[in-house]
């Protein structure tokens, strides 16, 4: 039995279909409104048709399951900003129809905007060398060598930063550094994150700025980044003592209203980040060796922006056992074992990527946890089969 498939129902929904959705039992419409039409109302309409126009786009795509209805719904979607669930739509397209350039150009354009940098190269890269046409490879390498300049990853670019960093070290060691430096070092060094995930940038980020607060107590854009970077990075209890300092300083910081928006749009980030680990583990799952190597990035950069997140990272744990990684895998199964978690699918998940790096031992006490915390005989099934499948290996 192969990995992805051993892993629990809970785990499950991060793997996403590898088919396009199926086509639902709808009615086709009597009269077509055309797509250009509802194009429109998705750009220019109030909210209720917006959603009905996409509604409508996705019963169409449903009922007949073509191509181009899904294509446009995918367009559609992207331009509502909803760039997670074209994804999925293009991906899907894509990998069943790789000869489909412009659904792939548009792919890569909707991974640039959620910054997963891996997959935009990867895509650009494909058109670049396996368009259908030479117009098609031009516009692919034009792309990529764009993308690449706006993202500062040139040669020039990198040597650039590296005495960007060089400086503001420096700079933010003297005891006179003003609380600007701090913030433009924070800044630079969360930018470099996205494009390379592995390096332990946000941590810097994130000490430059305690750094500078430290240094400025009363500055309040630094405590206002902080307080952010302490958000996004699930760092709750740094957060409420961060955000209670603000209140205290700056009662009516734009950084409060902007937390509350947040809040209000917490269930749909939510979705869209769940959304859009399940993609990047099931494209590792894929078997392209580098379609594998640029998800594994994107994943890792969704870990070290969030680390705190159990999920994301049981989803990357689980990605470099695939990749065959086991010495990183396990690393990461150590850091989720110092986790307090009592949930059954917790443990469940964790026991199997230990088994799956060697350490079996660590694995068994694992899925005896998530007998334990079973909440139902489906749940205990599930462990006791998983058990009897290792102890045939």
């Amino acid at each position: 039995m192969g990995l992805l498939s051993r892993i629990s129902n809970a785990a499950r929904s991060l793997l996403g279909r590898s088919q396009p959705v199926a086509p639902q039992k709808a009615q086709p419409e009597t009269e077509p409104e055309p797509f250009d039409m509802l194009l429109d109302r998705v750009r220019e309409g109030h909210p209720a048709e917006q959603q009905a126009a996409i509604a409508k786009l996705t019963e169409r795509a449903e009922c007949s399951n073509d191509r181009e209805d899904w294509h446009r719904l995918a367009i559609a979607l992207f331009a509502m900003r909803r760039f997670d669930e074209a994804i999925v739509i293009w991906d899907r397209l894509v990998e069943n129809a790789p000869d489909q350039d412009w659904m792939r150009l548009n792919l890569a354009t909707a991974y640039s905007q959620v910054k997963q940098v891996g997959l935009c190269r990867y895509h650009l890269g494909y058109l670049a060398q396996h368009a259908s046409s030479e117009e098609l490879r031009r516009t692919g390498r034009e792309q990529l060598n764009g993308y690449e300049a706006f993202m500062g990853l040139s040669e020039a670019d990198i040597e650039l930063r590296s005495r960007q960093f060089a400086a503001l070290r420096e700079a933010t060691a003297a005891d006179t550094c003003p609380a600007a430096e701090f913030l433009t070092f924070a800044k630079l060094l969360e930018r470099v994150h996205t494009l390379d995930p592995g390096g332990g940038w946000i941590d810097q980020s994130r000490s430059v700025l305690e750094a500078g607060v430290e240094r400025h107590p009363g500055d309040v854009p630094l405590l206002e980044l902080l307080v952010a970077t302490y958000l996004a990075s699930d760092l709750d209890e740094k957060f409420m003592a961060a955000s209670r300092r603000l209140e205290q300083l700056a009662p009516n910081s734009s950084a409060f209203e902007a937390m509350d928006v947040d809040s209000r749009r917490a269930a749909r980030w939510n979705r869209d980040m769940s959304r859009r680990v399940n993609e990047l583990l099931r494209n590792v799952g894929r078997g392209d060796p580098a379609l594998q190597t640029a998800a594994l990035s994107d994943l890792l950069q969704i870990v070290g922006k969030y680390p705190e997140n159990l999920g994301y990272r049981m989803a990357f744990a689980f990605a470099l056992l695939v990749k065959g990684d086991c010495k990183e895998a396990k690393r990461q199964a150590q850091i989720l074992d110092e986790a307090k978690d009592d949930s059954h699918s917790f443990h469940f998940n964790l026991g199997q990527v230990f088994h799956g790096c060697g350490d079996r031992a660590r694995g068994r006490a694992h899925l005896d946890l998530a007998l334990a915390y079973a909440a139902n005989d489906e749940e205990r099934r599930d462990v006791w089969e998983r058990i009897a499948e290792f102890e045939k290996e």
